[in-house]
């Protein structure tokens, strides 16, 4: 009897100790699949072409492995994964508790700590300025950027151009109207866009010819200053005939889009390409993947022909703009929801701790090079056909000035010397921005903060020396 009950009871045991190595077990399994979603959701379907999609596959195989390890060895493997996992994430909901990894946008902490220093800041939202301004019978537009141009969604809608029946990519804001653009100093910058949708002051594309165009994205355009503070309005007080064609989010194969589409056809004498190195690299792997954007680099001939279908791309473009205003409108009345959304992403993705690290872009690779050095060469190509010069402009991030060489883990700083070495073989002369803005010791002034544009400050040095290198450029042989 006393047998029969001993074996009762360890036969309840074991069965005890085998639901709670299933219940850590599957812990374990849950946590990490979440775990390798946040990763998916991170890398997008490039996921599974990066380590970590290899070391998720691994994890995840030994947890089901372990299903026919011995009940101990189990068990403690899947107390180290649970344990680890934990650690992960506790560290990131840590570090979300502190002002500096609140996981917002830099701009809105920036106008936060304003305003907490007695700062006059413009607390409205940019879809609130352009209702504010419409009210008073001003056809103002928010300024568009590469990503909205490709098709991306915002507030649930998509751009969807068609030519003639068939889908073209924009490469510029809408034409002739007020872009209303950002706001890093505490109030809105905004400018008048020309016949193209860009930042040049009216009546500039008749000159002929043009001295000098600088191509490039939103520190190109003068992102987040006032008019006479981007660098092309620093250039034009020694040159004069100097135009600009950016748009914030270009990347590479979409400046040289631009420059089939509207700066080939003005043949300046130099064209000045501008390369950040916080985000263009990571631009290019994703403008590459769309065949209209590809076929600029594949086919030296193509070309969408906007500047000729320009009121048909106004039409539709304001009419997505219009819709996209709407939606944001609506969407402001809900601040808060959109906080903790934009803190639960960041949190799952644990992109606080991955950014402390300097993992953000782990496992996105540095860069292809190859692929950067062919659309250069086609841009030289372009150029050199007209009988004009490419020059090429290297701008700093703030990270990449701020870490020390130990920590500069991310893509966008691994990319300087092999972006640098291609440049130096293809034998285009470059202006490197990082010892300009190093000499003073005082880089930060010229930033309008952590992960964000350049100040006044900064536009200003950059266009006194891109002004005083162009003035030789184009100084005539004696």
């Amino acid at each position: 009897m006393l047998k029969r009950e001993s074996n009762a009871d360890s036969r309840s045991g074991e069965r005890a100790k085998n639901r709670f190595a299933g219940v850590v077990t599957g812990g374990a399994l849950l946590g990490w699949v979440v775990i390798g979603w946040a990763g998916y959701c991170h890398f997008g379907p490039a996921t599974f072409r990066q380590p970590f999609f290899f070391l998720m596959l691994l994890v995840l195989a030994a947890l089901g492995a372990s299903f026919r390890w011995r009940l101990s060895r189990r068990v403690n493997f899947a107390l180290t994964l649970l344990s680890l996992g934990t650690a992960l994430g506790l560290t990131e909901l840590g570090l979300s508790l502190m002002p500096a990894f609140t996981g917002e946008d830099p701009m809105i902490k920036r106008l936060e700590r304003m305003s907490r220093d007695g700062i006059t800041v413009d607390q409205r939202s940019q879809s609130t300025v352009i209702t504010h301004l419409r009210q008073r019978q001003q056809d103002a537009y928010p300024a568009i950027t590469g990503e909205v141009l490709r098709g991306g969604e915002r507030h649930g809608l998509s751009l969807a151009i068609r030519i003639e029946g068939r889908r073209a990519v924009p490469l510029s804001n809408v034409a002739n109207r007020r872009i209303i653009d950002c706001n890093e100093s505490g109030t809105w910058s905004w400018f008048d866009a020309d016949d193209f949708g860009f930042r040049n002051p009216p009546l500039l594309w008749s000159t002929a010819p043009l001295d000098a165009v600088l191509l490039g994205d939103s520190f190109v355009s003068g992102s987040c200053v006032h008019e006479g503070q981007d660098m092309a309005a620093t250039i034009r007080q020694s040159i004069p005939a100097t135009a600009s064609v950016a748009v914030g989010g270009f990347g590479p194969l979409m400046a040289l889009g631009a420059l089939s589409e509207y700066i080939a056809p003005h043949r300046p004498k130099v064209v000045v390409w501008f390369y950040y190195e916080g985000n263009d690299m990571q631009e290019l792997l994703v403008e590459a993947q769309d065949p209209v954007l590809r076929r600029y680099l594949d086919d030296p001939t193509f070309s969408q022909n906007l500047i000729a279908q320009r009121s048909g791309i106004d039409a539709q473009m304001r009419s997505f703009l219009d819709s996209l205003l709407h939606r944001a409108v609506s969407s402001d009345a809900n601040p808060d929801a959109i906080r903790l959304g934009t803190w639960l992403r960041m949190t799952i993705k644990l992109y606080r701790l991955r950014t402390t690290l300097g993992l953000a872009d782990w496992g996105a690779g540095c860069c292809d090079i190859g692929l950067f050095r062919q659309v250069i060469m086609r841009a030289d190509e372009t150029v050199r056909g007209w009988g004009g010069r490419l020059l090429f402009v290297y701008l700093p991030s703030w990270r990449g000035l701020a870490r020390p060489p130990w920590l500069r883990r991310e893509a966008a700083m691994r990319s300087r010397d092999p972006v640098l070495h291609a440049m130096q073989d293809l034998d285009i002369p470059v202006i490197d921005v990082y010892p300009l803005f190093r000499e003073s010791n005082r880089f930060h002034a010229y930033f309008a903060g952590p992960d964000l544009h350049f100040s006044a400050a900064g536009y200003a040095r950059v266009g006194e020396e891109l002004g005083r290198v162009l003035s030789s450029v184009l100084k005539p042989p004696r």
